[in-house]
């Protein structure tokens, strides 16, 4: 292949497509093929000149990172914020783009090796090679993603886990949308979840994702809110009243980039109380997202160009 390949603007759009065929089937649950995971290896080995590996199989990337850490005594953690199949599936759907977009000539080397790491991102999950043994990961029992708004993929599933193996060993991840969320509050039915969950939880992305999940005008007809004030038909300043408690105040945002997603964010009481009764339609949304942007201590607020 030459060092330089010239892509037009139709192959350019085109490389999309094949990022996400390879991250799509490597997240794809698939029984552990040991056999013909060990076969794959030992290809790779013998065409590096060294001898079939002595092969350890654990149940999880965490029992292997453990077996790892135990032998040479140092600390080897798997890192569950990496979702995919470590088989290098950027690699792989550039290779498969190249043969099939453009004219180059492929490496029947690299065509070979491409053969092989197709195949084990099935056959196994995640491996670590040393020179005499290879510990390898059983594929997971369990693994949810979505592409997001931002046209990434995430861990994703709304009624279990996202990200589990048969392993005790390994935790599971609950996750919406990439936000790791506590377990219960996934496995509840969205009109099971008491939407008071809301005012105790302080993580705003989980808080995002409860809001989502239960949906905000349920939240707010549950908890008795009352718009005190709204601007732009985006934001909205959103009263909650307890029996003997002060008010809380919510600001209701529409997100810009996702259709249908709503945030809310407490508000200071303090700021609330700078306004009289009779202040114009939209001037407390705006004090409210100066405070929210730290703009300065009056309160006025100066629109980006692009609201976030």
């Amino acid at each position: 292949m030459s060092e330089e390949v010239k892509l037009t603007e139709e192959q350019k759009k085109k490389i999309p497509e094949y990022v996400d065929k390879w991250i799509k089937a490597s997240e794809e649950i698939t029984p552990t093929n040991k056999e013909l995971a060990e076969e794959l290896i030992t290809k790779i080995y013998n065409k590096m000149n060294l001898n079939k590996p002595k092969f350890f199989w654990f149940k999880s990337p965490a029992s292997c990172c453990k077996f790892i850490s135990e032998e040479n005594g140092e600390d080897y953690v798997f890192d569950s914020s990496f979702l995919s199949n470590p088989n290098d599936v950027g690699w792989l759907s550039f290779h498969d783009f190249l043969k099939n977009e453009t004219k180059e000539k492929i490496d029947e080397n690299k065509e070979e090796m491409f053969q092989i790491f197709s195949k084990l991102t099935k056959a196994c999950f995640w491996w670590w090679s040393f020179e005499q043994e290879v510990v390898v990961s059983e594929n997971p029992i369990s693994m949810g993603v979505i592409k997001n708004a931002q046209g990434n993929w995430v861990l994703h599933n709304e009624h279990g886990p996202a990200f589990a193996f048969d392993d005790d060993y390994q935790d599971k991840i609950y996750s919406l949308n990439g936000v790791k969320i506590p377990a219960e509050i996934v496995e509840t039915p969205a009109e099971q979840l008491d939407p008071k969950l809301i005012l105790t939880e302080t993580n705003a992305e989980i808080r995002r994702e409860i809001v989502r999940k239960i949906g905000v005008e349920r939240i707010m007809i549950k908890l008795g809110a009352q718009t005190i004030d709204e601007w732009k038909e985006i934001y909205e300043m959103l009263k909650l009243d307890f029996k003997g408690r002060d008010s809380w105040y919510y600001l209701k945002m529409k997100n810009p980039s996702v259709p249908g997603v709503f945030h809310l964010e407490g508000i200071s009481p303090q700021l609330v109380s700078k306004f009289k009764q009779g202040h114009k339609k939209g001037e407390l949304c705006q004090a409210a997202l100066a405070w929210r942007n730290g703009q300065d201590d009056e309160f006025e607020y100066v629109e980006p160009e692009q609201l976030t």
